[in-house]
């Protein structure tokens, strides 16, 4: 039993270790309120737990001063726990002074009692009423901070709660095996001794959980979310308009972080969606940290967008409890910045190009901050400078590369070509490259950068090393791709009908202030039918893309050829003189085709017919437009094919 006992001390004293270099680990990374109080407490109880095993049994002033300090020390351990409990919302004055005062009452008579009696010794008189005093207000705080944290659950995300509820747990534990301690200390059996290590292992466990929970853990408790999260990813992939993305996500986002509300501001810090109560959702910046004792204020939590911003408003311990959901948030809302994006640049071509010169001019400030990748190189061309931005795009810690040559440490810079740029750069060019693939083997980072690189000179100009500030357009070449989706035909390559329909909207807005016809021509492929039935789809595809090559290839570069579908192509052109202009332009889309088609090895001869519609006024009909078109096509195809026809009324219905 005393073997069992020594590993279960041993185990409960590596434990505390462990949990206090955590909590240290935290608190230098955090730097708030409730890491320091957290890292104190566990800082405290591993030197009591630790000086317990070190001290020797021997007597003497030094080591009885010495166990008295450990004493006060474990005395100590409660109230910081409490601190840490009232470092989120504050806590009462009724409830705080007392606390204090009696803390710091304990361990003062702690220090200046004498020591008590060895195992075996009769206790002084006055042992048992210190005794009850110290495990009284042990057992009040540490009843008192799991109450405190049970209550706060109520509400928080799962993550959250179940944290909160393990500190609980562990609070109550430890505070069982102390009590218990305390009052069998005379007793001469080994089962207290076991149920007090047993104990003091287990909440320490439970507190480790608690404040560091392992990541298989992390899984378990957000298996039940994962279902939702995944139905609103594809949800936000399909969603066609800001309506339904932020319909979609913005619940969730709340339901993640257990928060009041969410909301999507633009550049203008006007609401562009909200859900829940966001009351200060215009407010520029992040929301004022609220004063201790505002229990249950809420706090906002921001992440910028590329055009504005996306608040959540969480309680006041999400921040510490709920980090890693808090990460999740910023990935969602890059999911959604995406989704932005994607819904943006499908509305317009004007709005396109829009969002595209923002972007740019986004990159180009970004370029220009200390948030951008920066590395830098010496005359050996050997890393000296390797900033945590570049750390997170390669996946290479700086400590990984710093001091080494850049050429033996990425090879397919040699491999690639690149080196030319180093050197240039150390002669005392500036250089700037293009659109660049760049692949991490060692991490299977991959991507597309930008980067400029410019010389590095001491105070005489002499050239000392070089320095690159990197851009990732990996975002933006995946929104140029969903641009080109959205608007051209995936076939030819030309125009679609949304394309279309808003080009020929915008050539009749713009009668209104530059008069002049608007000439629209449907194109139909004589017999395209025959080709399908006798050669195959793929070779009735093949002509499809070689017709709207000769098109464009016949017209002006500022009209539109699209494929509205099938065999069937539309033509926009504007600033035609008039009708007679018009027929000539159709003329020579004709003409383009009086030489064969070459498909696998067959000269295909091909006619189009070709119908015209003319526009006067901005107040024209763009559908009516094309559907007189259509009428003149058929007339055309009546009168023969391979011509083409102006539409006048009235125009033979077809049967």
């Amino acid at each position: 039993m005393d073997t069992v006992i020594g590993l279960l001390r041993a185990l409960a004293t590596l434990l505390f270790l462990g949990l206090a270099a955590a909590s240290l680990a935290q608190w230098r990374q955090r730097r708030d309120a409730p890491a320091k109080w957290a890292a104190v407490s566990f800082a405290l109880l591993a030197l009591v737990t630790t000086s317990g095993l070190l001290l020797p049994d021997t007597g003497g002033a030094a080591v009885a001063w010495a166990h008295k300090v450990r004493i006060a020390a474990l005395i100590c351990f409660p109230y910081c726990l409490h601190r840490f409990a009232a470092a989120f919302t504050g806590m009462p004055r009724l409830i705080d002074a007392p606390a204090t005062g009696a803390t710091l009452l304990l361990a003062v008579v702690t220090l200046a009692l004498p020591p008590l009696g060895q195992a075996g010794e009769p206790a002084p008189g006055w042992s048992i009423w210190y005794i009850a005093a110290a495990l009284l207000l042990w057992t009040a705080l540490s009843a008192l901070v799991a109450a405190r944290l049970w209550v706060a659950g109520r509400g928080q995300a799962n993550l959250v709660r179940r944290r909160m509820r393990l500190l609980a747990y562990a609070s109550l534990g430890l505070s069982i095996a102390i009590l218990t301690a305390g009052t069998t200390r005379a007793g001469s059996g080994d089962w207290p001794a076991l149920v007090v290590q047993s104990l003091a292992v287990l909440s320490t466990v439970l507190f480790w959980a608690g404040l560091t929970p392992p990541r298989f853990l992390l899984a378990s408790w957000r298996h039940s979310d994962e279902a939702d999260l995944d139905q609103a990813v594809q949800s936000l992939v399909a969603a066609a308009s800001r309506a339904e993305i932020t319909d979609v996500l913005l619940p969730h986002l709340v339901r993640v972080v257990g928060g009041r509300g969410a909301a999507v501001t633009d550049a203008e810090h006007g609401v562009v969606a909200a859900y829940g109560d966001v009351t200060d959702a215009r407010t520029h910046g992040r929301a004022a940290t609220h004063p201790d004792g505002a229990a249950g204020s809420p706090r906002r939590v921001d992440f910028e967008l590329q055009s504005g911003r996306l608040s959540v408003w969480v309680s006041p311990y999400t921040p510490f409890f709920g980090e890693t959901e808090l990460f999740r948030v910023r990935s969602l809302a890059t999911l959604l910045d995406i989704a932005l994006e994607r819904i943006r640049l499908a509305e317009t071509e004007r709005e396109t190009q829009d969002a595209l010169d923002r972007e740019r001019e986004f990159s180009q400030r970004l370029v220009r901050s200390a948030s951008d990748c920066i590395f830098a190189f010496d005359t050996d061309f050997r890393y000296t400078l390797w900033n945590p931005a570049m750390e997170a795009l390669t996946g290479v810690p700086a400590a990984a590369v710093l001091g080494q040559v850049a050429f033996e440490r990425f090879p397919s810079i040699v491999e690639s070509g690149d080196d030319r740029i180093f050197r240039t750069t150390l002669g005392g060019d500036h250089v700037g490259t293009g659109e660049r693939y760049f692949d991490v083997p060692e991490t299977g980072v991959q991507g597309w950068f930008t980067a400029a690189y410019s010389p590095l000179r001491n105070e005489t100009g002499q050239v000392v090393g070089g320095l690159a500030v990197v851009h990732d357009v990996t975002a933006a070449r995946e929104a140029d791709r969903l641009r080109r989706e959205a608007l051209h035909d995936p076939l030819t390559g030309l125009a679609n009908r949304t394309l279309f329909f808003e080009r020929l909207r915008h050539a009749l807005a713009r009668l209104e202030r530059h008069p002049g016809p608007v000439a629209a021509m449907f194109l139909d492929v004589d017999r395209f039918k025959q080709i399908n039935d006798r050669y195959g789809h793929d070779a009735g595809d093949q002509v499809l893309c070689a017709i709207g090559e000769r098109v464009t290839h016949a017209l002006r570069p500022e009209d539109t050829v699209a494929r509205l579908g099938g065999d069937e192509i539309a033509v926009l052109c504007e600033h035609v003189v008039d009708a007679d202009h018009a027929s000539a332009i159709a003329e020579r889309i004709i003409d383009a085709f009086r030489t064969p088609i070459t498909v696998n090895h067959l000269d295909l001869a091909i006619t189009v017919s070709v119908g015209i519609a003319l526009a006067q006024h901005a107040g024209d009909d763009p559908e009516r437009l094309l559907a007189q078109a259509d009428a003149a096509m058929y007339r055309a195809k009546n009168n023969g094919r391979g011509r083409a026809q102006l539409f006048a009324e009235p125009v033979t219905q077809r049967g």
